[in-house]
C-alpha cells in the first residue's frame, strides 16, 4: 500500500496514567495503519484499551494521563502531522479535531450539553471551522438531520438533548460530527444504549454515511455481530495491546489467538443446539495493568498454554502469518516460521 493511501499511521503508541499504587499502562505500544475509505474496528472486552487508544490519538487523553509515540495523520492535499507532538488543548489540535477528525461517542446525553439546543452546538461547531453566517449554519444544521434521519427537523433542531428520544440524540450526535465532512470518524460503541430495533438504524445509517463520505472510520465495540456487519478489518485488542490483526473475512474464519477463539465462542448463537445457557464464557477477569510481568498479556487466563511452548519471561511480538493476518502468540510464532528457524530456537 503506498504512502498516499495511508490517512493514520499510528507507531509504538503507548499511554500511561501515573497512580499513587503505580503507573497504569492502559494502551502498550501499539501500532497499526489505516487506509483512506477503510474503517477498522477495535475489539475487546471492557478494559482492554479500546476507547483511551482513540482518546489517545484524538489528543484527549488528561493528567494524570500521559501519551507517547507517534500519530501521524494524513489529511487529504496537506502535509502529514504527528498529533502526539500537538499540545492536547492546543489551537492546532483543536483545528483538526472536529474539521478532519471527529468522534461518536458512547453515551450522547454526556456528549450533548444540556444547557444549549442542539442548533447551538451544531451552529457552533460548523462556525468554528467554516466561514459561513448563522443562518446559514442552522440551514446546514436542518439539513444534516434530515440527512441521519430525525423527523421534522426544523422543529427538533430547537430542542434540548432531555427532549429526544435515545435514538434521536444519537442521530444528532452523527450529525454534528459529520457536520465538517471530517475525513477520519471515530465511533465508539455508538449503539450500545439503543434499543435493538434502533441499533440496525443507527448502524445502517453510519455504514450509508461512511460510504458516501468515502470516509476513513475506527469502530470501537465488544460486538462481534456489529463487527462482521461493519468493519473490512479487525485489531483485536487485550490489556492495551493488539493481539490479532486481520480482515475481518479472515479473523471470522481463521482465529488464531486463543484469546479471540474465546470471544467468537462466546457468542451467543440462537441456531445452537446446546443446553440453554451453555455459552462458553472466558474464564477470569481482565487484569488491572499495574506492574504486570513481562510474558504473554493473556497467560494466566488462556486455556491453550503450553509449557514448552509459552514461554513466561518475555512477551511475545506480533508476527506476520500471512494472509495479511498478524498474530501475537508463540504458537503461531513456532508454526509461522520456517522449519530451519524453528530449529533453531
Amino acid at each position: 500500500m503506498a504512502d498516499s493511501d495511508i490517512i493514520l499511521s499510528v507507531r509504538d503508541l503507548s499511554t500511561e496514567f501515573t497512580l499513587a499504587r503505580g503507573v497504569l499502562r492502559a494502551v502498550d505500544n501499539i501500532s497499526f495503519d489505516l487506509a483512506r475509505g477503510e474503517v477498522i474496528g477495535l475489539v475487546g472486552e471492557s478494559g482492554c484499551g479500546k476507547s483511551i487508544t482513540a482518546r489517545s490519538i484524538l489528543r484527549l487523553i488528561r493528567k494524570p494521563g500521559k501519551s507517547y509515540g507517534h500519530v501521524f495523520f494524513s489529511p487529504q492535499g496537506r502535509p502529514s502531522i504527528d498529533l502526539i507532538e500537538l499540545k492536547p488543548m492546543g489551537e492546532e489540535i483543536r483545528r483538526i479535531r472536529g474539521k478532519y477528525i471527529n468522534m461518536i461517542f458512547q453515551e450522547p446525553m454526556n456528549a450533548l450539553s444540556p444547557v444549549h439546543t442542539i442548533a447551538d452546538q451544531m451552529s457552533e461547531a460548523i462556525m468554528l471551522h467554516e466561514q459561513v453566517s448563522q443562518a446559514e449554519a442552522r440551514q446546514r444544521s436542518i439539513a444534516l438531520l434530515r440527512r441521519v434521519g430525525i423527523p421534522e427537523p426544523e422543529k427538533r433542531i430547537d430542542s434540548y438533548a432531555f427532549q429526544l428520544s435515545g435514538g434521536m440524540r444519537q442521530r444528532a450526535l452523527i450529525a454534528m460530527a459529520i457536520s465538517c465532512n471530517p475525513e477520519l470518524l471515530f465511533a465508539d460503541e455508538p449503539t450500545t444504549a439503543l434499543d435493538v430495533s434502533v441499533q440496525a438504524q443507527i448502524l445502517r445509517l453510519l455504514k450509508d454515511l461512511q460510504e458516501q463520505y468515502h470516509m476513513s472510520m475506527i469502530f470501537i465495540t465488544h460486538d462481534l455481530a456489529v463487527v462482521a456487519q461493519m468493519v473490512d478489518r479487525v485489531l483485536v485488542m487485550y490489556l492495551g495491546q493488539i493481539i490479532e490483526d486481520a480482515p475481518v473475512r479472515e479473523i471470522f474464519a481463521h482465529p488464531r489467538h486463543p484469546y479471540t477463539r474465546r470471544l467468537m465462542a462466546s457468542i451467543l448463537d440462537p441456531a445452537d443446539r446446546r443446553e440453554a445457557g451453555a455459552i462458553s464464557a472466558i474464564r477470569g477477569a481482565v487484569p488491572e495493568p499495574i506492574d504486570l510481568p513481562e510474558r504473554c498479556c493473556f497467560y494466566d487466563r488462556c486455556d491453550e498454554v503450553d509449557a514448552d511452548c509459552c514461554q513466561r519471561d518475555r512477551v511475545p511480538a506480533l508476527v506476520d502469518i500471512g494472509d495479511d493476518h498478524k498474530v501475537r502468540c508463540f504458537k503461531e510464532h513456532n508454526i509461522a516460521l520456517p522449519a530451519s528457524a524453528r530449529e533453531r530456537r
